[in-house]
């Protein structure tokens, strides 16, 4: 006998006796123990979901966190930003080189860099 012929046998046997045992799964609303509608304590609800709301409300993780950046989004948006100045500059000198208009590409990589510095600026300020 393999071993899953085994487990099918047990399985069987086990079947059997039950089925000779004449018990059978009860249904609780035949019984009459649980009345329908009332199948839960609504006090005992409540007061579950209040002291759940306490503990998510003290708990660290859930609390609001502080709203100041830290070193590493600052890193993170510096680093970001030299990148995306080089990309622009690269793009803005590239059209200009084709068209012949090196004065408006200084002028577009100037109004690019004051609006790179903006936003730096604003995101440092904003969240000390």
């Amino acid at each position: 006998m393999e071993p899953n012929d085994t487990l099918r046998a047990q399985a069987r046997n086990a079947q059997e006796q039950y089925q000779r045992s004449g018990q059978t799964y009860a249904d609780p609303y035949a019984r009459g123990t649980v009345p329908p509608g009332d199948m839960y304590d609504d006090d005992f609800v409540e007061a579950l979901a209040g002291r759940m709301a306490k503990l998510i409300a003290e708990s660290p993780e859930m609390k609001a966190k502080s709203a100041a950046a830290t070193p590493a989004q600052r890193l993170t948006l510096a680093i970001f930003s030299l990148i995306a100045f080089i990309a622009l500059s690269g793009i803005v000198f590239g059209v200009a080189s084709s068209s012949g208009q090196m004065q408006m590409a200084v002028i577009a990589i100037f109004f690019i860099s004051i609006a790179i510095c903006i936003v730096n600026i604003v995101f440092n300020v904003g969240h000390r």
